[in-house]
C-alpha cells in the first residue's frame, strides 16, 4: 500500500469534494437481480432479438458512444459526461463511474462489438422532429451488455435525448456494472470462505472462488484476494526504470452486540470502526494501524441503504495506516446493520488500494458487488 493517495489532497481536492454531506437524506434500495425500470425511453427485454449468451469484453468503466463525427458534438460529449460520469464519492484520486470515448461506425465495424457499454447515435429523417427514438437493449452482442441506441431527425435533438433521456437508463447501466461481478462470483464461488462467514455472522456473501482467509478472531475476519501486479514507471533526472506495484483489494467483516440505537448514530459508527481496525488490522511496522481519513475535504459519507430487504447504513470514504507513522492508505466501502436475528451490529467492509496510474474502478466494481449480495435468506 502506498502514501502517494494522501499527499495528493490539495486545493483540487478541496474543490472536487466542496460542498459534501457527510450523511445523505434519501434512502437507497438495492435488489440483487436486474430491475426492469421502466422511463421515456423503450427496455427492450429480449424483445425482437436473441439475447446473446458470448462474455463481455473491454476494460470496466468504459462506454464506446458508435456515431458519425457530425453527432460527436461537445454539447453531446458534455451530456453523456454529465449523465454517466459522476464520481465515486469521497474517492480520491477522483474514479468516475464511466467514461465514454467516440467511435466512428466503421471503426466500430472493425473491432469487437461485445463491449460492457455501448451507445449508437444516428439520425433518421424516418423519426418525427423533437421524439427521438431511445432503445435500450440488454444482452445484445454480449451478456449482461448494455447497448442504448438513440436515432432521431436532427443533431439538435440527439443532443437533447443524451441530456434529458438518458438518467434512467444510466441508473441501469450503473447497476448492471456491478451486477456482472454478482454473476461471475455466484458461478464460481468460494465456497468454503463463504460457509466460513455464515457460520460467524450468520450472513451471506457472494465471494470469488480466490477469496481467502487471511486474517480472524472472535467477532472479526479479514478476507483477501490475490494481489494484482502493475508495472509502475519511475523517471528519476536523466534516468528511468520500472518497479511492481500491487493492486490490492479485499473484504472486513466484524460484529458487536447491539445495546441501543446510538450505535448505529453516524460518529459512534466511525469510533467503532478506527477502534475495531485499530486492533485487528495493524500495518506491517510495529505501532501502525488501519484507521479513518479525516480530512475536511474527504470526510466519510453515509447513506441510508436497503439491501435484499436489510436496512442499514452504507459508509463511504478512505483509509489510512496511522500510528507512529502513516505510510499508506486508500479507499473503503461498508455496509452496517442490526442483524435481526443475533440482535448483533454487524459491518461488511471493502477496501481498495491501487497504483497511483491505475484506474480504481474494476476494484471498487467487485467490493460493491460483494457487499451488494449481502443477504440473511441462506
Amino acid at each position: 500500500m502506498r502514501n502517494s493517495i494522501f499527499s495528493l489532497v490539495t486545493l483540487s481536492l478541496l474543490l472536487f469534494s466542496c460542498g459534501e454531506n457527510q450523511e445523505g437524506s434519501s434512502a437507497m434500495v438495492v435488489k440483487s437481480e436486474t430491475s426492469s425500470e421502466k422511463g421515456t425511453t423503450t427496455i427492450s427485454e429480449n424483445k425482437g432479438y436473441t439475447q446473446s449468451t458470448f462474455p463481455v469484453v473491454g476494460k470496466v468503466g468504459l462506454m464506446a458512444v458508435v456515431c458519425p463525427d457530425e453527432l460527436w458534438t461537445p454539447r453531446v460529449e458534455k451530456a453523456l459526461d454529465s449523465v454517466f460520469g459522476e464520481y465515486f464519492r469521497p474517492f480520491y484520486p477522483p474514479q468516475k463511474r464511466f467514461e465514454a470515448y467516440h467511435l466512428t461506425p466503421e471503426e466500430f465495424e472493425k473491432r469487437n462489438k461485445r463491449v460492457r457499454n455501448l451507445m449508437v447515435l444516428s439520425l433518421d429523417d424516418k423519426v418525427k422532429p423533437g421524439k427521438a427514438e431511445v432503445n435500450l437493449k440488454e444482452s445484445y452482442y454480449a451478456s449482461t451488455q448494455m447497448a442504448t441506441y438513440i436515432s432521431a431527425n436532427s443533431v439538435s435533438d440527439i443532443e437533447e435525448a443524451c441530456e434529458s433521456q438518458l438518467w434512467d437508463i444510466a441508473r441501469r447501466y450503473d447497476k448492471m456494472a456491478w451486477r456482472r461481478e454478482v454473476i461471475r462470483n455466484q458461478r464460481d464461488p468460494g465456497k468454503m470462505v463463504e460457509k466460513r462467514v455464515f457460520d460467524k455472522f450468520d450472513i451471506h456473501l457472494d465471494l470469488p472462488k480466490n477469496a481467502s482467509v487471511s486474517g480472524e478472531r472472535k467477532n472479526f475476519v479479514r478476507i483477501s484476494f490475490p494481489d494484482e501486479s502493475r508495472p509502475m514507471d519511475l523517471a528519476g533526472g536523466s534516468y528511468q526504470t520500472t518497479r511492481t506495484n500491487f493492486n490490492q483489494y479485499g473484504i472486513m467483516i466484524w460484529q458487536y452486540s447491539f445495546t441501543d440505537s446510538s450505535l448505529l448514530e453516524y460518529q459512534t459508527m466511525l469510533n467503532s470502526r478506527d477502534t475495531i481496525l485499530k486492533y485487528n488490522v495493524p500495518h506491517e511496522y510495529e505501532g501502525v494501524y488501519m484507521g479513518t481519513q479525516y480530512h475536511p475535504a474527504v470526510v466519510p459519507i453515509r447513506k441510508r441503504l436497503t439491501l435484499n430487504t436489510i436496512e442499514g447504513y452504507e459508509l463511504t470514504g478512505l483509509f489510512k495506516f496511522t500510528g507512529e507513522m502513516e505510510p499508506s492508505g486508500g479507499m473503503f466501502w461498508s455496509f452496517t446493520f442490526l442483524h435481526p436475528k443475533t440482535n448483533k451490529i454487524v459491518t461488511v467492509s471493502g477496501f481498495v488500494d491501487v497504483v497511483p496510474t491505475t484506474s480504481a474502478v474494476p476494484y471498487i466494481r467487485r467490493v460493491q458487488a460483494i457487499l451488494y449480495s449481502l443477504r440473511l435468506d441462506d
